[in-house]
């Protein structure tokens, strides 16, 4: 069927063939099927995150094997992201890609036949617009993260016209949802209102399977989730320091990322995530406040491009040597920069989850995390109001700003507070969350078991492994 696999690893001797083939023959093989455009990134995008923990967690479980299928352009990038994983290529997870001679014009039709040729017993589909999908023989599960399109469309000339971005993305989900057996949602409130409201969804046919905390640690063995020291984090700026020497960042070559107060805010740059409040807390943070602090950021900063006002903030407010970008990070240095940063600030809007991934994932390498307020975070606090003091309005840059001047001042004080939170949370482990998604994956037409849940409350889930 002109593919290839990592089972290619095999031969090179990186995992016993024996052993794949054993755990093969006894693993259900659940397929994940995506579509990622050319020029699209791949690694710490939410949804590839999110893709990786499952991933690890169905290695824990030890029931099924996940086959990812990409396109031929990215499958580099998504072998050196998943490869960081505590999973095992050929034996928990395999990547499904055309081969070299497949024309890039046909290798959509490729995948797809690969796809219906081989025993996948059912399907996880990564975007709800991966309308492709609709093609597949066995059955179907899509995750809607959101309706973010319709809610905050990037206003334009022909956004909404016949053939506009916004128009063709309602209209693929539109087919993608309506075709699958079951749609999964990370939260009620993307349930009962984006899905059900939207795309009219019956509400028998969504499964909510909210997240288990994000966990970090394991890229930074030396770090004591419990405090910062200064020997860890000072492990940690070599890290994220020998990446930027890796990628020509010379200004970063020698930056003293142990000696600087910077928050983090790890994210993409999208209607949502809200960058420009965060640039408008630091400018006050500094020039109102008298804070000696610095952003960084994941998301890239596209000077002059029209359709983010991220950098004309930065511009306006003159802070181009305050605010800097780290793209694309690979999973131990993006660990170690959480580690690096005093705190850190998740600004958006809106998330289709429970409380966002930043927050889980700086508490789990010992930094506290600010939050803007939102749907996402109201339902993780309707079960951890503790968490209140450490949210600000979105729409607020002096309530955000004094928020990091107070968190500045005792770091360790806040972290105490939310790791007591997450540590909660973490009765259900991706372990749990990996079985829900095989779960659905699974369900035959026809079948509305209902799998809803709140985070703790996960004895139904523990009775599907």
């Amino acid at each position: 069927m002109h593919l290839t696999s990592n089972t290619e690893d095999r031969a090179r001797g990186d995992i016993d063939a024996t052993q794949a083939a054993a755990a093969e023959a006894i693993r259900r093989p659940i397929g994940v099927w995506t579509e990622w455009p050319r020029g699209a990134g791949w690694t710490n995008e939410g949804m590839t995150r999110l893709l990786g923990f499952i991933i690890e967690g169905a290695a824990l479980h030890r029931q099924y094997i996940v086959h990812v299928f990409v396109a031929r352009h990215i499958s580099a990038e998504v072998r050196a992201d998943l490869g960081c994983l505590r999973a095992t290529a050929g034996l928990d997870y395999v990547i499904q890609t055309s081969a070299d001679d497949v024309a890039e014009n046909f290798e959509i039709e490729h995948l797809i036949d690969a796809a219906n040729s081989m025993a996948i017993c059912g399907w996880i589909v990564l975007y709800p617009y991966m309308r492709n999908a609709t093609r597949l023989v066995s059955p179907v599960a899509v995750i809607l993260p959101d309706a973010n399109p319709i809610q905050f469309p990037n206003f334009g000339d022909d956004a909404w016209d016949a053939q506009g971005a916004h128009t063709v993305w309602r209209r693929q989900v539109a087919q993608m949802v309506g075709s699958a057996n079951r749609v999964v949602t990370f939260s009620k409130h993307v349930a009962d209102n984006d899905a059900n409201k939207y795309f009219s969804i019956p509400r028998q046919r969504i499964d909510v399977i909210p997240h288990a905390p994000p966990n970090l640690l394991h890229l930074l063995p030396f770090v004591d989730p419990a405090q910062k020291t200064s020997e860890s984090v000072a492990l940690a700026a070599h890290i994220v320091r020998r990446h930027c020497v890796r990628r020509g960042w010379r200004f970063l070559e020698q930056f003293p990322f142990e000696e600087t107060r910077f928050f983090l805010v790890s994210t993409q740059d999208r209607t949502t995530k809200n960058l420009v409040r965060a640039v408008q807390g630091l400018d006050l943070a500094i020039r109102g406040l008298g804070l000696d602090l610095r952003m960084f950021t994941t998301a890239p900063i596209h000077a002059g491009i029209g359709w983010t006002q991220f950098p004309a903030a930065i511009e306006a407010a003159g802070l181009q040597h305050d605010v800097v970008s780290m793209h694309n990070l690979p999973r131990e240095t993006h660990a170690a920069l959480y580690h690096c940063a005093t705190f850190a600030v998740h600004t958006s809007l809106f998330e289709g989850g429970q409380g966002p991934f930043p927050f889980y994932e700086a508490v789990s390498v010992g930094t506290p995390c600010l939050i803007a307020d939102g749907p996402h975070a109201r339902e993780l606090l309707d079960g951890e109001p503790a968490l209140r003091p450490f949210l600000f309005d979105p729409y607020d840059a002096v309530e955000l700003a004094r928020l990091m001047l107070k968190v500045a001042r005792d770091p360790a004080d806040a972290l105490a507070i939310q790791r007591e939170v997450v540590n909660r949370l973490g009765d259900v482990s991706w372990q749990d969350v990996a079985a829900a998604y095989a779960r659905s994956a699974l369900a035959p037409a026809g079948a509305f078991a209902k799998h809803d849940r709140q985070l703790g409350q996960d004895e139904e889930l523990r009775s599907w492994r």
